[in-house]
């Protein structure tokens, strides 16, 4: 700006009047909530002299320079959004003062959440990141760990960031995210089922697969009913199936559809029926497969099982199958009694008819029908039937059915010799066939010794059940065997134990043989769970006293507990046996369900002896409160122990169900003191959290108000959990790391509550933090009176604890209630709360507003520097302006400066304010006048002011007509002289150049000058001449400078067309006299040529009759070329002018003697032309005159100005 003003005072101007405007296209444009953006201002100018300065009119939108200069400008600065929130919009100007005049530009930039550039584009919410996670999951998870994700995707919603906290620390994140889109409702969750080809659901029936010949393959068709994460294990329970995957995951699907292999092993399976369970997915959502496979093994079926061996899956040999199993259960049942023979023969031949019908050449089923005729005596039809098999068996004499034929034949014959014979037969084909237990039990109804001797028949079954024989037939003999001698039961091994317990199963172990095996268990120190069934099925059958003690001490001997055997130990009291740590075991095996009052005998015996645990004591204890009265003896021979065992397991901190009912029982405000403050206070708001997955290890408790999460270990599908305030979360985590939600099904009960013991164990513990946030809930929330609510947030506020969206609450809360409410006389210890605090700027305005309302200024100040004054009230903020400049507090500080100036434009504003102003504020030409307006109105010196204002209004080629009343006042006071060169150089500019009405004061200044001091420019002299021109009647004095000033110009050949408008007022320079001027106007480093010719010759084709002459640049850029046109003539031109090879011409112009001559005074030129004029006229005599006159004039000058040599 001083470079300009000292050219402008040296009468230097540019011909062309330079533009500027700001061509950035983003000052409409989103923000980072939170952010501080770094931006770019672009400025164009017009030429490369053009510079300036830029002011924003927005605190928070700061320019690192103001000025610019050239063409081309960037200018840098920053958009500060710190303490804003989304959805704010920040508006303003950039003002630009500049020597090509002032603009300005509007700019609003839309406060928005920090958005995350993403594959499905731009992200910055919970919808968007659910879209994300269906379109590319990886790329989600990355997210999803993102620390910023809670700031960027959740904002201040405190209840769904506790959610996300609690989520994200699970090891696998994909889960996570999973429950956390549930939790938030933003997706379903995803559910499994079976599906058939066609795509209904599968039933839950048993899938039959019947006899299988070599390993199957089959599959599961799954059917997920959304998109999202998948991550399903497969069990399968039996070993005989195995599955393609260990886990069904998201990937394995294709769209919503999954086929899952498994295998059927067959050399996995088991004679008989095989069961297995597959079981994809956990919980509710698991889908479910049962299946059958049977399988048959030769070594476990008798004869009669044989032809059922090589069986397939058809028809044929299921029947074969069936009719093997009736045969041999009607056998048992028949022998164990049952069934009579009567009814044994004809269920038998039933089977075996069916048989027969379908297998007409098979003889085994014919050879068992006859062995049924003989027990009913009907030997013809045995007879026949042997006779029918006969030439078929005796054909193979190495066969099953041989031997068996052999047998039958010789009990139809009845024949002792024949007997005798087979029996030999058999014996020898049994020692040499690798003793098969089927001619084994032919043996023992052939051989009377094994008869006679039991023992060794015995022994004979032993050794098979040890060569691999499990046949139930086998069991029934040997079962008979040790119920006729039970001496022979001298051992309990794993024969003896298998025998037993078949025994047991069918109820035909006798009385005798039960104590047989119940001393023989007595004098054993461990036994096997096989012993202690039996023993139970023993003890079912007979009721005795002394089996049921021997199976209790073998119970308790070997520690085994639990509600499988809680029957026993409780039927063992109910009987008053007297058993070694019975009541012990008898409440170690209780079920926690247990529902009534424990048998009398039992209360009594743990009055006197209580070793319990503490688990124990509580079941036991509340067992006593709930079912006796309170005036039952029992009851209050056990009330010290439970009031004593209450208060310490209070002071332990110890929750459970039980507990819970003897806290209820014994509470009274004596068991609150500063010893039990805080296990009370976790008591009064537990809760009992029932899961019923059992694979979760841990429940994770996690309070929106709060940074922490509280960790509670789940025991037997149970924990118990503190919850203190509403929407707090419950994750679930389990053994893997990973962590659930919602899709966790679970129970959650209230334990205790007792509000009004609350209030007592707040008064001990005042600094406990879930106590504190509960409170702080109550009082927002429900209004709840007698809390100091301003105590409690100061208090909240200093934890560390809390998180940053309850602290931005609590300070809201906190700072609402300062400025609305509080009228103590302490605000300064509360100010020192908040202050250093990260504030939005509405509660820094409000802080600033408390800190001017009770004489903070320096607090205030400080915040205001920065936060920033935008929605400070305009009361308050005056208040804080006038104090920092009444005690001098940061004078001459730009910031200071600003909100004084924002206070003015609230129209707040004194003197002392507009003194401040008036000397250091900087604007634009308005701004500024408004302020010297102001300072006016308050007789405010403003010397300063008017000097910057002057310059300024200079600087841009202000043409507002206020810069002259600026000047006035400016000039009174004594402007400085570079100053007034500077306002007459751009006034004088005006008025020449620019044909501008000038300020009458630069006239009289100049007149001043050109009095006492020639030291003035051209351009002001030019500029008076021009005033001069349109005066009507100029004074003495006037026309002298006139005469002077034409003389000046005359004699450096600068001649103007308005010069000859002074004809009739003074005498004209001899140069003037004969002169018409054509003037033309352009850029001075133009080319311009004047083209003429006497306009009475006629024009040419080629235009060649024109005259060329180059036209020289009298004054910044005024070309001129005079001309002597006599009455009569006139002149036709036309100008051409070049500028960087542009060339524009002005067209066919017309100039006249007319239109040059204007006065009349004596010269030469002038007498000619009066001639010509008469002459025009035919006047004669008028003509004679003018020539007389001339030939004097002439004459007189020739003799005055004689030589004198």
């Amino acid at each position: 700006m001083k470079d300009t003003l000292n050219r402008y005072a040296r009468g230097e101007f540019m011909y062309d009047s330079p533009e500027v405007t700001i061509v950035s296209d983003d000052l409409e444009a989103q923000i980072c909530v939170g952010s501080i953006q770094n931006r770019e201002l672009k400025i164009a100018g017009s030429h490369d002299y053009v510079k300036g300065i830029v002011y924003s009119d927005n605190p928070r939108v700061v320019l690192e320079k103001d000025s610019f200069f050239g063409v081309d400008s960037v200018l840098h600065y920053t958009v500060n959004a710190s303490g804003l929130e989304a959805g704010e919009l920040l508006e303003g100007h950039f003002d630009i003062v500049s020597n090509a005049g002032e603009c300005s530009a509007s700019f609003a930039f839309r406060i928005a959440s920090v958005t995350i550039d993403s594959s499905i584009g731009p992200i910055h919410d919970l919808f968007h990141f659910a879209n994300l996670v269906q379109a590319s999951p990886d790329e989600a998870c990355h997210v999803f760990a993102r620390p910023d994700f809670e700031k960027i995707f959740i904002k201040d919603d405190m209840a769904t960031a506790a959610i996300y906290r609690a989520l994200h620390k699970g090891s696998n994140v994909r889960m996570s995210i999973e429950e956390f889109l549930i939790a938030i409702r933003k997706k379903q969750p995803v559910r499994l089922k079976a599906v058939d080809e066609n795509g209904a659901e599968c039933s839950d029936d048993v899938i039959h697969y019947g006899q299988i010949d070599a390993d199957y393959k089959d599959t599961i068709i799954l059917h997920k009913n959304t998109w999202g994460y998948v991550d399903a294990p497969v069990i399968c329970d039996a070993p005989f199936v195995t599955a393609d995957h260990q886990n069904v995951t998201s990937e394995d699907f294709a769209g919503n559809t999954f086929e899952l292999g498994y295998i059927i092993r067959k050399d996995r399976l088991h004679a008989g029926r095989n069961y297995a369970k597959i079981t994809v997915g956990t919980g509710e959502n698991a889908v479910v497969r049962r299946i059958e496979v049977i399988r048959n093994n030769e070594s476990e079926t008798d004869g009669v099982n044989q032809a059922a061996q090589q069986s397939t899956r058809s028809q044929d040999h299921i029947i074969k199958l069936e009719t093997a199993v009736g045969i041999t259960q009607l056998y048992i049942d028949f022998r164990t009694h049952r069934i009579d023979v009567r009814e044994w023969a004809e269920q038998s031949t039933k089977l075996l008819e069916r048989a027969m019908s379908q297998f007409a050449h098979d003889p085994l089923y014919k050879l068992m029908q006859a062995q049924i005729y003989c027990v009913e005596e009907r030997d013809e039809d045995a007879e026949w039937l042997l006779e029918a098999v006969r030439e078929d068996v005796l054909a193979d004499t190495s066969s099953i059915e041989y031997c068996y034929f052999l047998y039958v034949n010789s009990v139809h014959r009845r024949n002792e010799s024949y007997t005798s014979e087979v029996h030999d037969i058999l014996k020898k084909k049994y020692d040499y066939n690798s003793a098969d237990w089927r001619i084994l039990w032919m043996l023992f109804y052939l051989d009377k010794d094994y008869e006679r001797n039991q023992s060794i028949k015995l022994a004979r079954i032993k050794e098979l059940y040890h060569a691999g024989c499990h046949s139930p037939i086998m069991y029934l003999e040997a079962c008979a065997i040790i119920n006729s001698q039970p001496v022979f039961l001298r051992i309990f091994d794993e024969f003896e134990r298998q025998v037993i317990n078949f025994g047991c199963k069918y109820n035909i172990i006798t009385e005798k043989t039960a104590k047989h095996i119940c001393d023989i268990g007595q004098s054993e120190r461990s036994v096997s769970k096989t012993y202690l069934r039996i023993l139970q099925g023993l003890y079912d059958r007979y009721g005795s006293d002394d089996i049921l003690t021997v199976l209790c001490e073998h119970l308790i001997r070997n520690q085994m507990r639990g509600s499988r055997y809680f029957g026993i130990y409780e039927t063992c009291i109910l009987r008053e046996l007297r058993i070694t740590r019975l009541y012990e075991s008898y409440m170690d095996s209780i079920d926690s369900g247990y529902d009534k009052l424990l048998p009398k005998v039992v209360l009594m015996y743990f009055s006197y002896n209580n070793q319990l645990n503490d688990t124990q004591k509580a079941f036991l204890y509340a067992n006593i409160i709930n079912y006796l009265p309170d005036t039952d003896p029992i009851k209050l021979t056990y009330a010290p122990q439970m009031e004593q065992f209450a208060a310490e397991q209070l002071r332990l901190g110890q929750i459970s169900n039980n507990l819970v009912i003897l806290y209820k029982y014994i509470w009274n405000d004596a068991l609150i003191n500063e010893e039990t403050a805080v296990p009370v206070a976790r008591l009064l708001f537990a809760y009992k959290l029932t899961c019923s997955d059992s694979s979760v290890k841990n429940a994770i408790v996690l309070h929106k108000e709060l940074n922490e999460e509280v960790v509670v270990p789940f025991i037997d599908n149970v924990a118990c959990v503190s919850i203190y305030t509403e929407k707090c979360c419950i994750a679930f985590e389990y053994e893997d790391g990973s962590r659930k939600c919602k899709s966790v099904d679970y129970e959650l009960e209230r334990l205790m509550n007792i509000p009004d013991s609350v209030e007592s164990v707040y008064s001990l513990i005042p600094d406990d933090i879930f106590l504190s946030v509960y409170y702080y809930e109550q009082n927002r929330k429900y209004h709840r009176t007698g809390i100091d609510a301003p105590g409690l947030r100061e208090k909240l506020l200093d934890s560390s604890k809390v998180t940053e969206a309850f602290e931005k609450e609590i300070l809201d809360a906190l700072i609402e209630y300062y400025h609305d409410r509080y009228t103590g006389d302490e605000f300064a210890d509360k100010a020192a709360v908040l202050a250093g605090r990260k504030l939005t700027e509405q509660q820094s305005a409000y802080f600033i507003e408390m800190c001017v309302a009770n004489a903070l200024y320096i607090q205030a100040y400080d915040t205001a520097l920065a936060y920033g004054t935008r929605k400070v009230s305009p009361k308050r903020l005056y208040r804080l302006c006038r104090h920092m400049l009444e005690y001098g507090l940061e004078a001459g500080s730009p910031f200071l400066t600003q909100i004084c100036w924002q206070s003015f434009k609230e129209k707040k504003y004194d003197a002392p304010m507009l003194t401040y102003l008036q000397n250091t504020y900087n604007g634009t030409c308005s701004q500024m006048l408004s302020l010297w307006d102001a300072c006016r109105g308050f007789d405010t010196e403003c010397y300063e002011l008017e000097e910057r204002i002057t310059a300024q209004m200079i600087f841009v080629r202000s043409t507002s007509p206020r810069l002259k009343e600026v000047f006035a006042e400016y000039y009174e006071q004594g402007a400085k002289e570079r100053v007034i060169e500077a306002y007459i150089g751009y006034e004088a500019y005006g008025c020449f150049m620019q044909n501008r009405e000038a300020d009458e004061k630069i006239f009289r200044i100049i007149e001043s000058r050109l009095e006492y001091d020639d030291n003035v420019n051209d351009l002001a002299r030019l500029a008076l001449l021009k005033h001069y021109s349109r005066l009507e009647l100029p004074d003495d004095g006037q026309k002298e400078r006139i005469m002077k000033l034409l003389g000046y110009f005359c004699t450096r050949d600068i001649m103007f067309p308005f010069f000859l408008d002074f004809a009739d007022k003074v005498l004209l320079p001899y140069k003037l006299a004969d002169k018409t001027i054509v003037e033309y106007r352009c850029n001075p480093d133009s080319r311009v040529t004047i083209h003429y010719k006497q306009d009475n010759r006629d024009d040419s084709e080629d235009g060649t009759d024109y005259t060329s002459e180059i036209m020289q640049d009298a004054f910044m850029g005024i070309f001129v070329k005079t001309f002597t046109i006599f009455q009569g003539g006139s002149i036709k031109y036309y100008i051409t002018q070049e500028l960087n090879g542009e060339k524009t011409d002005t067209g066919p112009q017309l100039l006249t003697c007319r239109q040059a001559y204007v006065g009349y005074s004596h010269s030469r030129y002038e007498y000619l032309n009066d001639m010509l004029k008469a002459d025009e006229a035919h006047d004669t005599a008028s003509v004679e005159r003018i020539m007389h006159e001339y030939c004097v004039e002439d004459y007189i000058t020739k003799e005055l100005f004689k030589p004198k040599y």
